[in-house]
Parts: C-alpha cells; structure tokens; sequence
C-alpha cells in the first residue's frame, strides 16, 4: 500500500462520523462506473513503463442477513507510452463472499482475475483474497466514508515466475440517503504486485465514479 493510500485512508477514518447503525436485513444493489486507470510496471534493471487509460464497470451486490455476494466487473484500455509499452486491454472481474461481523465491518474472501490483452498475448492473473472493508458515516447518514484492504493469500498468474506479495485497497465516499434508492460514489484504489523477488513490480491506480441503485 503506498503512502497515498495510507493518507486518504486516515483521513477517512480520522473525520470524526459514527459508526453505521443497523442496516436492512436483505437486500439488492447494482451499480455501473466510468474509471480513470494507471498502470505503472518496474524492472530492476530499471526500465519502467507508466501507461494511462480509462473503463466501464458494473456491480451488483446480494445481501440475506450478514452474509452477502458481491460481484463486479470492468473493462477498458491503456494507451501505449514513448518507452514502447504496447497498448492494452485491461479486464477485470471478481467474486467475494461477505460476512459483515458488525454492521460497520465487513469481511470477504473470494477471488479476483485480471487479464492484460496486447498483440502479442494475453497475461492472465487470479487473485485469492481476503478484504476487510470499514465504512462510517460522515457529518450526516447521507455521506459515508469506507476504507477496504486486501492481501493475496495465493496468486496465479500465466507468465514465466512466481509472485512474491500481492496487496492493496481502496477509499472512498458515497452519497445515498438524499437520493432515495439511487447512491453516488467516488472512490479511489491500488493494487500493488511483486514478482520474481522483486525484479518486477506493478501497480493498478483507478479512480472510479459510480452510481446506483438499491441497497441499505
């Protein structure tokens, strides 16, 4: 997690707002999100490449109870750089089972691939995570802050090597109550992989809007 998320994530934390109270028991929620993607790749050697672009995405969340489904995808493109970097596609999904062990916390397991799309091949990752996931109310129920953190416990990908470490998370803030089923959301995440000790490292930044509807 880099410094970046670390700031944002106490300054969501640190507003001083309560903690959520009781939520509705079950319920359903969809979304769709136009995202602002990064994608920046180092070498030890000391290439490096640092690649931009954007994506669609959507959402969907099933609640019964304390335990949820969570399901998302998207989908776009990054364009390629003066270093040589080619342009590519970048498509991601994932699945969690959620169990929320108080109406503020929630925990998720599951799973999360990624594929990076160029001519000359597909690399394909699949992510085995768990996430914590902490949301308050700021100022009024209306604004809520959430920040959420994982950590690979495995790590597949398709290429030559093996991952050292896969980590990272996620700030954000969204808009509901005023607007009746519909809720607005701005959010800011970063993944962080490691490979072949170190001699690669990658990072996703997205800056994501999305809106909605359904839920608490």
């Amino acid at each position: 997690m880099t410094r970046r998320l670390v700031v944002a994530a106490v300054c969501v934390t640190a507003l001083g707002g309560r903690a959520l109270g009781a939520q509705t028991a079950n319920w359903l929620a969809v979304g769709a999100s136009a995202n602002r993607i990064r994608l920046q790749t180092r070498f030890a050697t000391g290439a490096s490449s640092d690649v931009s672009g954007s994506a669609l995405g959507a959402s969907g969340d099933i609640r019964r109870g304390p335990v949820a489904l969570a399901l998302g995808y998207w989908q776009g493109r990054v364009d390629a750089d003066p270093a040589g970097t080619q342009q590519q596609d970048v498509i991601d999904g994932y699945a969690l089972l959620v169990v929320h062990a108080q109406p503020w916390l929630g925990v998720k397991v599951g799973a999360e691939a990624r594929s990076y799309v160029t001519p000359a091949g597909t690399e394909r990752w699949v992510f085995w995570q768990v996430r914590l996931h902490a949301e308050r109310a700021i100022v009024n129920p209306s604004v809520r802050g959430h920040v959420e953190i994982w950590h690979a416990l495995s790590t597949e990908v398709n290429t030559q090597g093996t991952v050292d470490r896969a980590q990272g998370g996620e700030v954000g803030l969204t808009l509901q109550r005023a607007l009746g089923p519909l809720w607005l959301r701005m959010a800011y995440g970063i993944d962080d992989a490691r490979l072949n000790g170190s001699e690669r490292r990658q990072t996703l930044e997205a800056l994501a809007f999305s809106v909605g509807y359904g839920g608490r």
